[in-house]
């Protein structure tokens, strides 16, 4: 059943805007502490737990297979947990600290007072940015050696299962993530390296979902995977956490070697080279090999840095729909799924257009891609053709295209494209989607959704104040 709602969208919209904007400010703590909702049930789990029932079934039974709501959801997850880990590198004094990073003390005498102040820095907090490009090369280099050494154990099993034995750590995943939304070029990548096994390795959607908070979005491994990280690669699994640690003072100069290219920082790069030559090996020698892959990359390595930076507007947008915590949820994802695989018969239907996902599919999509080699076969038998996913497409052409594909999308499937995904329109479609082809109390309904809403939205200005201390 589809019905238009009018007046309970413009009044939900409306009424939406004042919790919207309580989301956003500073003062959402204050505001949860001035007012209360008696007749709102704060009893509830946010996310609801039901929708993730099947993340431990196979993630595909077959070559057609799609992903299904518990896989997306954990990417929703995985995408919070990438924002929440960038903030916290982005915020840690520690690592302003390690990096030299500190605001330039500048004083200047005021008017006819002669009254020396200081002036503010205001070039420190661009400064600052210099941290996540920093941790996200070194990722990268530490993904590429754990790329290799993963393939290298699943060839040598005999029974050809290509399932992780753990899941690696954050920064890892962020690499492997993007790599996977390049699907032509992980698999130019793999060819050319010699990486067979990992191409067909499942995304393992589960493993993320054990190791991610819900709550405040931390990712945490288990200690079993850490040290299988560990003793695969050399490395320390928790590289934020290895960073702002104490080390012996050579390595402690390697991030001040890689922290800009400056001529007077030659010197430290020297010092790099002469460590990575050394053949006594140290507990810190795999991150002295990182810090030189990191400062000397290669097309690959810069290739994929820069797909990681060209998915970080994508992960900003599904932090600001944050539907992982909407009440709507699991209707969001079970209709973004069919429309994906609509999206995907446009691809067979119109061979050479280029076709322009919504939010919505374009999230089933990435899902999709997550499993290389699944994803290969299902396009090639659901669209005809391998389908790339090019994420340079200039912004010109992706609105030009997405218009089109709009239309596509009405004349085949007498569907409307471009939708309101807001919580509000979703919840709405979702409880109607609930109530079938019989009747309805549209009224009930309308309560239902409107105190629903409410629910979540006070559940989770609650949840910033319990977690909204900066992280160091």
């Amino acid at each position: 059943m589809t019905v238009l709602y009018t007046a309970s969208q413009t009044e939900l919209h409306s009424s939406s805007m004042v919790f919207n904007s309580l989301l956003a400010s500073d003062t959402a703590s204050d505001t949860v502490r001035k007012y209360s909702f008696p007749h709102i049930n704060e009893d509830i789990q946010v996310p609801d737990p039901r929708i993730f029932k099947d993340i431990h079934a196979p993630a595909w039974t077959d070559s057609m297979s799609l992903p299904n709501v518990a896989q997306c959801a954990a990417h929703l997850e995985l995408l919070q947990a990438i924002n929440h880990i960038r903030r916290e590198v982005l915020n840690s004094k520690y690592l302003d600290a390690i990096l030299d990073i500190k605001p330039q003390k500048r004083t200047v005498v005021q008017g006819s007072s002669q009254e020396t102040i200081e002036v503010k820095d205001f070039k420190f907090a661009q400064k600052r940015q210099v941290k996540w490009p920093f941790y996200l090369r070194l990722g990268v280099a530490r993904f590429l050696v754990w790329l290799k050494k993963m393939d290298e154990v699943l060839a040598s099993k005999e029974n050809k299962v290509f399932e992780l034995p753990a899941c690696p750590p954050l920064d890892v995943l962020i690499a492997w993530h993007s790599f996977l939304l390049n699907p032509g070029f992980f698999r130019k990548y793999c060819e050319a390296s010699g990486i067979k096994c990992m191409r067909h390795v499942v995304f393992p959607w589960d493993k993320i979902h054990q190791c991610i908070n819900d709550q405040d979005w931390t990712f945490s491994l288990p200690s079993d995977a850490r040290q299988n990280f560990t003793n695969l690669t050399g490395h320390e699994a928790d590289l934020l956490a290895y960073l702002v640690s104490p080390k012996p003072e050579p390595y402690t100069y390697l991030l001040l070697a890689y922290r800009d290219s400056e001529p007077d920082n030659r010197l430290y790069l020297n010092m790099l080279d002469s460590l990575c030559r050394e053949k006594e090996e140290s507990p810190h020698s795999a991150f002295a090999a990182a810090c030189h892959a990191a400062a000397y990359p290669g097309p690959y390595s810069t290739y994929l840095f820069l797909a990681i930076e060209r998915q970080r507007a994508f992960v900003d947008k599904m932090v600001g729909y944050l539907w992982i915590r909407s009440p709507g949820v699991h209707g969001t994802l079970s209709r973004a799924i069919t429309r994906y695989e609509y999206f995907l018969q446009l691809f067979k239907l119109r061979p050479g257009t280029t076709l322009v996902p919504t939010l919505d599919i374009d999230l089933v999509w990435h899902t999709h891609q997550c499993s290389a080699s699944m994803y290969e076969m299902c396009t090639e038998k659901r669209a005809g053709r391998f389908i790339n996913h090019d994420d340079t497409i200039s912004a010109g052409v992706l609105q030009t295209q997405s218009d089109e594909t709009s239309l596509l999308f009405r004349d085949y499937f007498g569907m409307e494209y471009h939708i309101c995904l807001c919580w509000e329109c979703e919840a709405i479609q979702s409880a109607v989607d609930e109530c079938g082809d019989g009747e309805a109390d549209f009224n009930k309904l309308a309560n239902k959704v409107v105190e629903d809403l409410a629910a979540h939205r006070v559940i989770e200005l609650k949840r910033r104040n319990q977690v909204g201390s900066d992280p160091q």
